[in-house]
C-alpha cells in the first residue's frame, strides 16, 4: 500500500530516496551536519536526519554562508519534515527555498525542480490534487527545458505524476508515466535500486488492480528484491513494497500471506516512525480487514480501533481515510451482530463525507474486496 501515505493511490506511493548529493559547504560544521543528516536519511533514520538538518538550517541562517548553502539546508530539512508528515512546516520551508533563490538570483535548475517536485508531493499527500499537479508539471517543464531527457531526475517526477494520475483515476496516464520512469532508470549506468523499487512497485500494483497478474507478479517481486538489496530488510522505504504485496496476496485470496506482509510493513514503520505516525492507520485497517476475513473478529476490532486512534491524534478525523476505516469497521460490527455500534460508525462516516464535499477518490486500498459477504467492493 502506501510509503508515505496521505495522498494514497491504487499502488504504493514511495518518495524516491535520491534527493541529489549534499552541497559541499564552505562552513566545515555546516558541511558535517548536512552529511550526517543525509546519511541518516538514506539509512531510514528520519528523526535523526531531521535533527541534523535542522541544526544545519539554523547554522546556515546564523552564519554568513552562500545562498546555495542556505537553500540546500532549507530544502533538505523540508524533505525530512515531508517524510515525517509535518506538512505545514515542510511547505513553509520549500517555499522559503524558492523565495531565497528568487531574491538572491540563484539559478540551479535541478535543485529548483527538486523543490517543485517536493511541493507537488506534499500537496498530493494532503489531497490538494490540483496544486499537486501544477507543481509537478512545473518541475517537469523546467527539466524538459534545461536538462538532458535521460537525466535520472525525470524518473522522480514521472513516478510522482504517475501516483497522482492513479489518485485522480487516470490509469492510462499513470501507466505511461511509470513506464517512462522505468525507461529512464534503465538507461543509467548505476541506477538506484531504491528508485527502481519505488516505480516497479507502483506499476506492479497498478497491474494488480487491473487483474493483470502475469504482468504484476514479476514487477512486485523484482521491486522487493531491489528494495531489500538497496535498503536492507528493515528500512522504512521497504514498507511500501511489502504493503503492496499484502494487497496483491489478499486480492488473490492468500490471506495468511497478506496478513504476514501487512504485519511486516507495520513493524517496519512503527520502528522507523514511532507508534503514532499517520501512515500506520491504513496498515492497521488492512490487518483488520484480513483478520475479519479469517474470522478473527475480536482482534480485527482492535486493529480498526487503533487505526481510528491514530487518525484522531494526527487531527485527521475529517479525512477520506477515516471514512474508509469507519465504513470497514461498521461492516465488521454488523458481522459481529453489534448493529447499534455499526450504525454509529456509518453515521460518522456519512457526516464526514458530507463535510468533505467531494467524492473520495478510489485509493489503493479499494483493491481489497469486501469478503465479509459476497463480492461487493470497498
Amino acid at each position: 500500500m502506501k510509503t508515505n501515505r496521505i495522498g494514497r493511490s491504487l499502488c504504493a506511493i514511495v518518495l524516491l530516496f535520491s534527493w541529489g548529493t549534499t552541497a559541499i559547504a564552505t562552513d566545515a560544521e555546516l558541511d558535517r551536519l548536512m552529511r550526517l543528516g543525509t546519511d541518516a536519511f538514506h539509512a531510514g533514520r528520519f528523526l535523526d536526519a531531521e535533527r541534523y538538518h535542522r541544526l544545519a538550517f539554523e547554522r546556515a541562517e546564523a552564519e554568513r554562508v552562500s545562498g546555495a548553502e542556505i537553500i540546500h539546508a532549507t530544502q533538505y530539512l523540508a524533505n525530512d519534515l515531508l517524510t515525517l508528515g509535518q506538512y505545514m512546516e515542510s511547505e513553509r520551508l520549500f517555499n522559503l527555498a524558492l523565495s531565497i533563490m528568487k531574491t538572491r538570483n540563484i539559478t540551479d535548475v535541478p535543485f529548483e525542480a527538486t523543490v517543485l517536485d517536493g511541493l507537488g508531493t506534499l500537496y498530493r499527500r494532503i489531497g490538494d490534487y490540483k496544486r499537486a499537479e501544477s507543481f509537478l508539471n512545473q518541475a517537469l517543464r523546467l527539466l524538459q527545458q534545461h536538462v538532458n531527457p535521460n537525466d535520472e531526475q525525470f524518473s522522480h517526477v514521472f513516478n510522482n505524476l504517475g501516483v497522482l494520475y492513479v489518485l485522480t483515476d487516470r490509469k492510462r496516464l499513470a501507466e505511461d508515466s511509470f513506464k517512462k520512469a522505468i525507461a529512464i532508470l534503465e538507461k543509467q549506468d548505476s541506477p538506484n535500486d531504491a528508485d527502481f523499487a519505488s516505480v516497479l512497485t507502483n506499476l506492479g500494483a497498478l497491474y494488480a488492480v487491473r487483474k493483470k497478474w502475469s504482468a504484476a507478479t514479476p514487477l512486485l517481486f523484482r521491486a522487493l528484491a531491489a528494495a531489500e538489496r538497496s535498503l536492507g530488510p528493515d528500512h522504512p522505504g521497504l514498507s511500501a513494497t511489502v504493503d503492496t504485496l499484502g494487497v496483491f496476496y489478499y486480492d488473490r485470496g492468500q490471506f495468511a500471506e497478506a496478513e504476514a506482509a501487512f504485519r511486516r510493513a507495520l513493524q517496519i514503520r512503527r520502528d522507523s516512525f514511532g507508534p503514532d505516525h499517520a501512515s500506520l492507520a491504513i496498515i492497521y485497517m488492512n490487518i483488520g480487514i484480513v483478520l475479519a476475513r479469517r474470522n478473527a473478529d475480536e482482534e480485527a476490532q482492535g486493529m480498526f480501533t487503533e487505526a481510528l486512534r491514530i487518525q484522531g491524534i494526527n487531527n485527521k478525523e475529517a479525512d477520506p481515510d477515516t471514512v474508509k476505516i469507519l465504513e470497514h469497521f461498521a461492516k465488521l460490527l454488523h458481522k459481529m451482530k453489534r448493529h447499534i455500534q455499526a450504525h454509529e460508525m456509518e453515521a460518522r462516516a456519512s457526516m464526514i463525507r458530507t463535510k468533505l464535499e467531494y467524492t473520495i477518490p478510489v485509493t489503493q486500498l479499494d483493491v481489497l474486496r469486501n469478503r465479509y459477504s459476497s463480492d461487493s467492493r470497498w
